[in-house]
């Protein structure tokens, strides 16, 4: 069955929650900190970014449909410390950054639930990356020089209040601590990457390594910018990312809908378990068993939540170098009343 890219279509507005509250996932995604930054800005993804992303996608798709390819780490992991998730019986109990429950709220107590900062010590393993890099059509390589050198993922705390109607989440930037030319190199890499739309690619291009900015991806024409109050946040609404989907060209959509368990054969199914059990342990023997945990119950809980939400609302803004989100079904006014409160 021919899949389709359009998946990617939410990635932009979810990145911050899926990613960034969740525990590591993989070396691919924190290595992106190395843009790590403070204070807020913007990329702006356009429609036509997006049909540009989901081209390059299908016709990776296309390419690599049939092939054998066989699961490889990219990076090897020398220690890790083991994070930890729990739950808070208040606000004041969560120290790691300043945060504050919207006072619009506080008839309400909701369940807090915070995710520890951990560290990880690895070295890349090179020629897996470059065959990752080759499958992917990138022109370049890694160098040799950056195997056994080892770096460490400083995770950033995270922290989830939930409310009967309401998710309001608060994380920072993890820190990739290296060398600086090993970070120039593996950011020149990452930034050339084919699945890099074009119009993206030059806006990442042009952000100084050193820079204290957080970038926000703003979706342009999708989603609102409100006041809060001295500083800008921007709201994305499900429904959003539905009529976005409709604007893209025909040929870049589903033409048959992706499988479910029921519908699958005897044969597709034990294929997929199969497939799935090995990408499992291929990320416990990785990360190990606590980290998966930790993630799976993050993603979870997350996913619980959106799932009983008809059309939620995302509202996302930065202060004083925290990323701060609200997920609810509610209107624009009163996402940005709840956000005015947090004070």
């Amino acid at each position: 069955m021919k899949r389709k890219a359009f998946i990617i279509v939410p990635i932009a507005v979810m990145a911050a929650l899926v990613i960034l509250v969740s525990p590591l996932k993989s070396f691919a995604y924190d290595a992106m900190s190395i843009f790590r930054v403070n204070d807020v800005q913007t990329i702006e993804i356009t429609a036509a970014d997006m049909q540009e992303a989901m081209t390059t996608m299908e016709a990776l798709g296309t390419e690599l449909q049939g092939k054998q390819i066989e699961y490889k780490p990219l990076v090897n992991i020398v220690s890790s410390t083991e994070p930890s998730m729990k739950k808070l019986e208040n606000s004041e109990d969560f120290t790691s950054f300043d945060f504050d429950l919207p006072l619009d709220l506080k008839s309400e107590t909701p369940e807090i639930v915070m995710a520890d900062s951990y560290k990880t010590v690895f070295t890349l393993n090179v020629d897996a990356c470059n065959e990752a890099l080759a499958l992917i059509g990138s022109d370049q390589n890694l160098s040799s020089d950056l195997a056994g050198v080892e770096m460490t993922m400083t995770s950033s705390p995270a922290v989830i209040a939930s409310y009967d109607e309401l998710l309001y989440f608060a994380t920072q930037q993890s820190v990739l601590d290296a060398p600086e030319d090993v970070k120039t190199e593996l950011r020149s890499t990452i930034l050339d990457l084919p699945i890099i739309p074009t119009n993206i690619r030059a806006q990442l291009k042009e952000i100084d390594p050193a820079s204290n900015d957080i970038y926000l991806p703003v979706l342009s024409g999708f989603g609102r910018e409100v006041d809060l109050g001295g500083m800008s946040g921007y709201v994305y609404t499900l429904s959003d990312l539905k009529s976005l989907y409709e604007g893209l060209p025909a040929d870049l959509k589903a033409s048959e809908p992706h499988p479910t368990a029921e519908s699958l054969t005897p044969e597709q199914k034990a294929e997929y378990e199969a497939k799935q059990a090995e990408a499992n342990q291929a990320m416990v023997d990785q990360y190990g068993v606590e980290k998966v945990a930790a993630m799976n119950e993050a993603h979870a809980e997350v996913t619980q939540r959106l799932a009983a939400m008809e059309n939620p609302s995302l509202l996302v803004w930065t202060e004083n170098g925290v990323l701060n989100g609200l997920i609810a079904d509610k209107s624009d006014a009163e996402l940005t009343d709840i956000a005015r409160s947090v004070r």
